[in-house]
């Protein structure tokens, strides 16, 4: 179960840092509500299961951490994996900004991935959720 984890969590960091690095010229203009938008929903969402991945990849090590450490240290490495992309994105692609409400976007999948996470607390049905996920979407 940890390698598949481990594997999960890599292709998905993989698959974010790729959606990260995309032209992203032809996505629609911001307005009002920006933070409903389909990007910063994709935003959620992408960052909110790269954390939950993270969370299980560390119950499933069973190393002796109490919960909240395990949601405060996956906390950090999801958003710092955001920022960092946001950091290329606007240092090494033309067709890309840093953009610091994709930032806040990130942080708040991650947010809601913790606030989710002691619902998906069995590591088998977070696998076969997982495992659908990626069947629906041709990944598997």
């Amino acid at each position: 179960m940890k390698i598949i984890t481990q594997k999960a969590l890599l292709i998905w960091t993989l698959l974010i840092f790729i959606l990260s690095v995309l032209p992203g010229k032809d996505l629609p203009s911001y307005t009002f509500w920006e933070f409903l938008t389909l990007d910063k929903i994709g935003h959620w969402f992408f960052y909110g299961i790269h954390c939950l991945i993270i969370i299980k990849l560390f119950i499933i090590q069973n190393i002796n951490i109490k919960r909240n450490k395990i949601y405060f240290f996956s906390f950090l490495i999801s958003c710092a994996y955001g920022i960092l992309m946001e950091i290329i994105q606007g240092a090494f692609f033309e067709s890309r900004v840093a953009d610091y409400k994709d930032v806040i976007a990130n942080t708040i999948g991650i947010i809601i991935a913790i606030l989710i996470s002691p619902k998906t607390e069995n590591p088998e049905k977070f696998y076969l959720m997982i495992k659908n996920l990626f069947k629906k979407n041709g990944l598997s």
